[in-house]
């Protein structure tokens, strides 16, 4: 082996030892700018009268009872983003569609709108009771949900509008 080539071999093994760790650090930078979150819906209360200690629901609702959604971990961004936030929300409705529309038929004209949350795990509704106050709660655990950023994160998927439909809300 002459010079030159010993040479420009150590220069490409050089070469492959940055580029080797140049992806280590955008790696790790990109998964530090992640945080633990999971999906937390509460439906709306509006459609319930309360007398006393009786809830009085009103004709229109099929299912008589409350409904708190929990799905399991996911990573997210860490800074605030809201194009993300409804990206994420877009792709929670769409698993529930294709996944679990029993728990979308619970939810069913329980109000005007979905009341959905983006939550940390140190977040009290993470380890959810029941009851809150003098509410009680259906409460369904959803295991198996997973979050990707997607390229069109705005673009409604057919899953969410699926899911809005059920839930008898406007796309």
């Amino acid at each position: 082996m002459t010079m030159t080539q010993t040479r420009a071999l150590h220069a490409r093994w050089l070469l492959r030892l940055s580029a080797a760790a140049a992806l280590m650090l955008l790696a790790s930078t990109a998964l530090a700018q992640t945080r633990q979150i999971f999906i937390y819906h509460e439906t709306d209360t509006f459609k319930v009268e309360l007398r006393g200690q009786a809830q009085i629901w009103a004709a229109d609702i099929p299912y008589k009872k409350r409904v708190r959604v929990l799905t399991n971990l996911v990573a997210f961004r860490e800074k605030f983003d809201p194009v993300a936030e409804r990206d994420i929300v877009i792709q929670f409705y769409d698993h529930l569609a294709r996944k679990h529309p029993e728990v979308l038929e619970k939810m069913r004209n329980h109000g005007r709108a979905a009341n959905t949350w983006i939550q940390s795990p140190d977040s009290q509704a993470y380890y959810s009771r029941t009851e809150h106050g003098s509410f009680t709660y259906d409460v369904v655990r959803i295991d198996d949900f997973s979050y990707s950023p997607r390229k069109n994160p705005q673009a409604k998927t057919p899953g969410y509008i699926k899911a809005m439909e059920i839930l008898g809300i406007k796309p």
